[in-house]
């Protein structure tokens, strides 16, 4: 029966029709059973597109220009973004991807799926899709225009009846115009496809060299040697897998491997399914072997020949030769420039075990692995990759796609745990697996940052196709997501029940999971929000395979087909009108499709947005060769950038218009510029001056608390800049590890550095070492050496009865113990030193990290007095420090411009605490000042002024927005904790709020939390009951009467100084992307405005949450209003890739510039020396007998006209257990004419500068300058 016309031609006449009652419609037909009821017929197709004439893309009138030719698109639809999915018999796509039951019971590969290819067959200017299935012929649909299609497989010779298909793609190999196909298949046949040009195909597979029988998927093709025709990369996975293959007796063991004098073996018969993994702790792990994947070369002709993995095309990290050929599970891959210089590299993605491989291209076709720690993690069981430059910055992004559930319900029964936390301190050269999705923002630099959780792309339930379409045309690409298996093989329920199955029958005893499909908005911030519901893409719960994005109605935007399992093919028309610009490519020569170009639209009121053409790429399927953009305003640029580096440009780009663009011939457009000399980066790494390592003790923290959120074993080291014997050079020191001792480096004078060896050697220096970490450092100097505090943690399994701290003094050039601190419960975090009682001298804070065995219960906080040298426990203060709370950090600053040293708390757990100095004693003015209310996990916290106003802005360390957790006033992070088993230790539950289930549900898996918990495995009757129950039902008892910690906010911020209280403004983007421990200010370009410094990572947490490594060090350039502007690593220079803890600066060869130095846990001590910085002014104060830096005191460059510059306070101690040199380096925004000091004891000095500026002047408490040094 002929439709109505109203489902003929789907192009409206201009009014907006709502999608509401289509959607009714598909509900009502998920009822109906699966498979669709046949074809339709070829003269009814025919009499339809009859119908239809005017109403496809037939219809453009091309208006031809120099080099290219144009044609208006006609657009229509609604004005609310999203699709219309068309049903069977609205469309004639009746396929549906089938396997039987014998044949998945056989073979669960076949579950797997089967993709769909994308391209216009017989040069009408439609768009055909062809889909590949297990059981029975693939699909071939012609486009008849006005979404009405045929079944033209079978004559056009590509039906491929006989064989199991999986992969598909249409390009052009052999160069003459058309679009051939490539389809793969499970223990082959592969098919080579040649088309005539009119969409009849024959078979040209033997000819071409592309027979296979192994167990092939995806495919990508690219001219990755750059001689002008495309080559074919071919994903294999694995005809089958050995559980398949062999009963479950065979696989024992003991039949697999032997014991040998060096370790362990595999027996010979299963050298082709099995290596060995790394054996732990007795454990002998056997990873199945895959196959190997194939690259072919094209010589131009359509023919191919298989490139060697082992004789020079693939290097590893080091460029050595690849000794074998890698046996993985390959299930897709993708050619893109990934690190911008114009020619393919290739990403790999691999299934379990097999890590992805990012292979870089040096243009010859040569592919090199790409340094480890320019990519610091993969997905685990990565499904399907895409690229997009989703921030649109200009460089390329990707997402590469995994199983994680978004629902709780399910993600506790799939979830992993419970095994062994074993530490690896220092271990940050690797690249660990991660059993969710990631997203990887390219820095510029061949480096990415991968930021799935920031993005809150982490999670699209069990997924495969997914694809990158701009589907509300607002200039950012929007993400759609595949998803579904036939069986939920992550069930840990099912997995128990099947070990008493036939082993042949085991795959039906696992649960169906069909999923709805996933739609997420990019905000255009680098944050996304699921919209598949709202965009009419969720749909029924399917199983969703294959997936390509194609112009099917040629109004420009980009309509999504898919490949469903046992359910009828999904056609997505996309049915929103904003306006868009169009872009096809017809290249010269062989690449007749453009292939690797990049194609960029700029200046239509959006940001620049740019696509590359590629072929191939997605799971199983290719996308239609088309560049898709959203456009705004009248002055709009296309700018192609060809594979051989030719530029095509067309001006007066019109939006609703389509633009097909000829490549110029060889010589006759501009060649690309090359990139321009990036600036030279503004600090060198030195770290060799100092040949320093930090070594962490063997302490495993999760044997005393098991269910604590991270290490906090591992929180060291700090490091200091001080002049610890006098002689005016600056020295370093750093923090050492439980038994390591404090590392002291004196300078030379000459910008090196002699380490004090003192009679243990190594660098140590100081009394013997205590048997705990050590954590915070001052270094106060004085007229006859300076005094150094070292704090002494107990936390770590250490004498509990030990001293808090050591107070070390200078005596020539030894370092003497003059006094130890007494021990107390809570074990000491960072120290912090200032005039606290205006008498003169320096007294001392030390701040109480945790109570060892109680995390995250307060910990008490303490203050010494300094009377005649020695410390004295302060009783006035004890109320206000005591349960103060878990004090990460802690800094000594004016924050009330009273003249008096105020203190702030970093508290994890809590607030910034704010304690102001009211004459010696300490009030808590946290809430007067308004920061109370914004809790957090605070690590570290300085002062600096960054708007210039004299008043000292708050910059505060916190977790980031890159991780498993999230916060908000709303629904904060929650921690309930008390000692549940009366073990004497107490047990932390961490809990969030659950949208599904709208209530506070566990954060970790069951075996994790019974792991801790032992009596919780009575209550709980397996992994699906655990993920349905909250926290109340778990305990048995409101959770809410437990003591309860909260975090309200996990940012990093900065506090504005409004004078009686702040302000409070999120540090940028790139900050969030990962913890943070030190934050530091100083003026590090010398511009005359204050920058801050964060040390970043951490990675001691529990094994199944992720390393958390988003950061390599980062710097934020000042302005001077406030605003702060995060500086990449290529610039800065600075790239420190393990967990950062520490920082200090000083200008330790004293050229006027901010040199830093940053410390590792169990990694080496990174030192960057500043060359590019634009030289300051030192100031070195001389003050009084007890305090002769001055510390405390504050100081302000004054320029013409009274302008002041940013005040910048002399301090001992700050950011995250660290201290920058007294000796400062102020910036300068002009030529200065004074220098104001603010002394400790409120005095006020103005010292004149005569021009111009000297490098360095010392100024006493009168004001008066002493003779330069």
């Amino acid at each position: 029966m002929i439709q109505p016309a109203r489902s003929l031609c789907l192009v409206y006449d201009g009014a907006s029709r709502s999608r509401t009652p289509a959607r009714r419609m598909l509900a009502d037909r998920g009822k109906t059973p699966l498979r669709s009821s046949g074809a339709v017929s070829r003269l009814s197709a025919a009499l339809l597109a009859a119908l239809c004439a005017g109403c496809g893309p037939e219809a453009l009138d091309w208006v031809e220009e120099d080099g290219y030719r144009w044609a208006e698109l006609r657009v229509s639809g609604d004005d609310e973004p999203g699709f219309e999915r068309l049903d069977p018999s609205e469309t004639g796509i009746s396929f549906e991807n089938v396997v039987t039951e014998e044949q998945y019971i056989a073979n669960s590969h076949y579950l797997n799926g089967s993709g769909v290819a994308a391209g216009d067959v017989d040069g009408d200017g439609r768009v055909d899709l062809y889909f590949t299935g297990m059981d029975g012929p693939n699909r071939l649909y012609r486009n008849l225009g006005g979404w009405r299609f045929e079944d033209i497989a079978e004559e056009a010779g590509v039906a491929a009846a006989d064989r199991f298909s999986t992969g598909a793609v249409f390009a052009d190999v052999d160069g003459d115009g058309d679009l051939d196909l490539l389809v793969n298949a499970l223990g082959g046949p592969n098919a080579l496809y040649l088309n005539d040009g009119t969409g009849h195909f024959t078979d040209g597979t033997e000819e071409a060299g592309l027979a296979s029988t192994l167990g092939s998927m995806s495919m990508a093709l690219a001219d990755i040697d750059g001689d002008g025709d495309l080559d074919l990369y071919v994903v294999n996975n694995k005809v089958a897998t050995v559980q398949d293959l062999f009963p479950p007796d065979v696989l024992q063991p003991s039949n697999l491997y032997r014991q040998t004098g060096d370790g362990f073996e595999i027996l010979p018969e299963w050298r082709e399914h099995f290596t060995l993994g790394e054996v732990r702790e007795g454990m002998v792990p056997r990873l199945e072997l895959a196959e190997p994947d194939r690259l072919y070369l094209n010589d131009g002709t359509g023919r191919f020949t298989p490139v060697p993995w082992t004789e020079g095309a693939f290097l590893d990290e080091e460029g050595r030769p690849l000794a074998t050929e890698p046996l993985e599970w390959g299930l897709a891959a993708r050619f893109q420039d990934m690190d911008g210089d114009g020619d393919p590299d290739l990403y790999v993605c691999n299934d379990f075990h097999s890590p992805d491989h990012i292979w870089i291209n040096d243009g010859t076709g040569r592919f090199r692995m790409l340094d480890p720690l320019a990519m610091r993690n993969t997905s685990f069981a990565s499904m399907g990759v895409d690229f997009s430059d989703v921030d649109r910055d200009g460089f390329t992004d990707f997402f590469v796609v995994e199983m994680l559930s978004r629902d709780q319900r399910l993600r506790m029964k799939q979830m992993v745990g419970g095994e062994p936390d074993r530490p690896f301190p220092g271990r940050f050269g690797n690249r660990p697996q991660k059993p969710r999705n990631t997203l990887y923002l390219s820095r510029g630099d061949g480096t990415f940052a991968e930021a799935a959780q920031f993005a809150g792309l982490d999670a699209s339930g069990w997924s495969w196709g997914s694809t990158f379409v701009d589907v509300d045309l607002d200039g950012f690409e929007d993400l759609l997501v595949g998803t579904g298996h036939f069986y939920d093989a992550m069930d840990k329920d099912a997995a128990q029940r099947v070990g008493s199955m036939d082993w042949r029958q085991r795959i039906l005893g696992f649960p169906p999971l069909r999923l709805s499909n996933v739609a997420f908005r990019n905000r255009g911030n680098l944050t996304f929000e699921e919209v598949g519901e709202a965009w009419g893409f969720a749909g029924d719960e399917d199983i969703t395979h294959g997936m390509a994005a194609a112009d099917l109605d040629g109004d420009g935007d980009l309509d999504i087909v898919t490949n469903r399992l046992l359910a009828p093919a999904g056609l997505y028309r996309n049915v929103g009108r904003a306006p868009r610009v169009a872009v096809r490519l017809v290249g010269r020569g062989l690449n007749t499709g453009g292939v690797g170009a990049q194609v960029r639209l700029s200046g239509s009121g959006l940001p620049a947005q740019t696509k590359e053409i590629v072929a191939g790429g997605l799971y199983l399927s290719g996308s239609e060769a088309l560049a898709s953009f959203a456009a705004a305003g009248e002055e709009m640029t296309i700018e192609v950038v060809w594979r051989d580096g030719t530029v095509s440009r067309v001006e007066d780009v019109r939006a609703n218009r389509i633009y097909e663009i000829r490549e110029p011939a060889a010589g006759g457009a501009a060649v690309a510029a090359p990139t321009a000399d990036p600036e030279a980066p503004l600090f060198d790494d030195v770290s060799e001056l100092l040949g320093h390592r930090h070594r962490e003790n063997a302490f495993d923290d999760f044997a005393q608390q098991p269910l604590i959120t991270w290490r906090l074993g591992q929180g060291g080291p700090g490091v200091a800049w001080g002049d610890i014997d006098g002689d005016g050079d600056t020295d370093a020191l750093v923090g050492g590890g439980g038994g390591a001792g404090l590392s002291v480096f004196r300078g030379d004078g000459e910008g090196g550095f002699v380490p004090d060896r003192g009679a243990r050697g190594g660098g140590a220096a100081g009394p013997a070492p205590s048997p705990g970490d050590q954590t915070g450092l001052v270094v106060v100097p004085g007229r006859a050496g300076a005094t150094v505090v070292v704090g002494t943690a107990t936390y770590d399994g250490s004498d509990r009865a030990a001293s808090s701290a050591t107070v070390l003094r200078a005596s020539g050039t030894a370092l003497r113990e003059a006094q130890t601190l007494p021990a107390a419960e809570s074990s000491t975090g960072p120290l912090a030193a200032a005039d606290v009682d205006g008498d003169g001298d320096v007294d001392l804070f030390a701040g109480g990290r945790v109570v060892p065995g109680q995390y995250p219960a307060a910990a008490t906080s303490r203050l010494f007095l300094n009377e005649g040298g020695r410390h004295v426990l302060d009783e006035s203060n004890a109320a206000v420090l005591s349960g103060v709370g878990l004090v990460s950090g802690a800094v000594f600053s004016d924050v009330d411009a009273d003249g008096d040293p105020d203190l702030l708390l970093a508290i994890e757990w809590g607030p910034v605490r704010l304690l102001v100095n009211r004459d010696g004693r300490f009030e808590d003015a946290t809430a007067a000042f308004g920061l109370e209310s914004r809790t957090g996990w605070w690590n570290g916290v300085t002062t600096g002024d960054l708007n210039e106003d004299g008043l000292p802005d708050l910059i505060a360390s916190n977790r980031g927005l890159n991780s498993q957790f999230t916060a908000s006033p709303e629904r904060p992070a929650t921690a309930y904790h008390t000692d549940l088993d009366n073990d004497g230790f107490r047990d932390v539950i961490e809990a969030r709020y659950d949208e599904f289930t709208r209530s506070m549900v566990p954060v970790r898996g069951l075996l994790t939390l019974a792991g801790g918990l032992p009596f919780l495995r009575g209550r709980i009757q397996g992994f699906e009951h655990y993920g349905q129950l909250g926290v109340n039902e778990i305990l048995e008892q409101p959770a809410d009467l437990l003591p309860t910690v909260e975090a309200t906010t996990l940012e990093h911020t900065v506090f504005i100084n409004r004078g009686g209280s702040f302000e409070a403004f999120d540090l940028p983007r790139e900050a969030q992307l990962a913890p943070a421990f030190h934050a530091g200010v100083a003026d590090m370009d010398g511009d005359g405005h204050e920058d801050v410094f964060l040390s970043q990572n951490l990675f001691a947490l529990r094994g199944e949450a992720d390393r958390n490594d988003g950061g390599r060090g980062l710097w934020l350039r000042g302005d001077g209003t406030g605003a702060l502007t995060p500086v990449p690593g290529q610039r800065s220079g600075i790239a420190v890739y393990g967990e950062q803890r520490g920082a200090a600066f000083a200008d330790y060869d004293g050229d006027g510039r901010v040199d830093v130095l940053v410390s590792q846990n169990a990694a080496g001590t990174k030192l960057y020396r500043n060359t590019g910085a634009k030289p300051g002014l030192r100031v070195r104060l001389s003050g009084g007998p007890g305090n002769p830096a001055a510390i405390g005191a504050a100081i302000r460059l004054e320029y013409a006209g009274g302008a002041l510059g940013p005040l910048r306070e002399v301090r001992a101690g700050g950011g995250y257990w660290s201290q920058d040199d007294p000796v400062q380096v102020m910036g300068l925004a002009a030529e200065p004419t004074a220098v104001r000091v603010r002394w400790p004891d409120g005095s006020e000095t103005v010292t004149p500068l005569d021009a111009p500026t000297p490098p360095e002047v010392t100024i006493d408490a009168t004001g008066a300058l002493a003779a330069d040094r």
